[in-house]
């Protein structure tokens, strides 16, 4: 949390020092930011714009308080991320079972001397003895939470599977499929990439065509934004598409080349293009 409000501040002095210069075309806007990088607000600002977004639990207090909310909404299965984290640092996939709770995450509770220590770490581990699944949770809420329903994915090569999505002037661009076995797909965590050409074959042009109108949506959320990098899930059987994040700095995807160039490339490339002096 501590980390965020000075981020803002910082992002707003460059606001405040960037935004009235004629003489730059910023790519990004730094007030946008500040809200890319609040998962909460962000969530509610698509949902508002009628994107399909998971279904969210509004902010809780302890651990407590979140199982029995899953109990009155019928939830069995949530995904609870900092708000303002990113890379999978602290997300939490938390399980109800019947024999009790399991939490698989990044993060590593450690104790030194009587006191918890959160550690973000690269091995995904599961904790399921009550004592440490309710002391990871209310060491991660005092940062601000955003929880969403844990929904299931659609499979490739019977991996199940998201897409990390580029969006450039509104536009999806760069595709990458990440495959998981474990509830997190982020690459550096050591799931491998998918092929885009075989999920692409699988959807049908109407679904395509909603898949497009919801990059179309996001990016009109933040039309200040040259590019932005979208989490999108597919459903079992492809049937319909979900929203998950969007990442105001999603498009590091190395060695995927769309027409031969890269993310960035293919972005002064549209730059270049409205640049009225070219």
């Amino acid at each position: 949390r501590q980390w965020y409000l000075g981020f803002c501040e910082l992002l707003n002095e460059l606001h405040e020092e960037l935004e009235g210069r004629p003489d730059l075309r910023l790519c990004q806007s730094a007030r946008e930011i500040i809200e890319l990088f609040d998962k909460t607000v962000c969530h509610e600002r698509c949902q508002k714009a009628g994107i399909p977004v998971p279904q969210a639990i509004d902010s809780i207090s302890c651990f407590e308080e979140l199982a029995e909310r899953m109990t009155s909404l019928g939830m069995s299965r949530v995904f609870v991320k900092l708000a303002h984290g990113s890379s999978a640092s602290g997300v939490v996939a938390l399980l109800r079972t019947r024999s009790g709770w399991a939490a698989t995450t990044s993060a590593e509770l450690c104790h030194h001397g009587g006191e918890l220590r959160v550690y973000n770490s690269l091995k995904i581990r599961s904790y399921t003895a009550p004592l440490e699944v309710d002391a990871l949770i209310n060491w991660l809420i005092p940062h601000r939470v955003h929880i969403e329903q844990w929904l299931p994915r659609a499979t490739t090569n019977c991996v199940p599977f998201d897409t990390r999505v580029v969006v450039i002037d509104g536009k999806p661009s760069h595709i990458v499929v990440r495959t998981s076995k474990s509830p997190m797909t982020n690459l550096h965590l050591g799931n491998r990439r998918g092929h885009w050409d075989e999920v692409r074959q699988r959807l049908s042009p109407l679904k395509w065509a909603e898949f497009e109108e919801t990059c179309r949506q996001a990016a009109a959320c933040y039309p200040n934004a040259m590019h932005l990098g979208l989490d999108i899930l597919w459903s079992p059987g492809f049937r319909k598409h979900v929203l998950l994040e969007i990442n105001a700095f999603g498009d590091l995807l190395p060695n995927v080349l769309v027409d031969g160039y890269d993310t960035y490339q293919a972005q002064i490339l549209s730059r270049l293009a409205k640049c009225d002096d070219c």
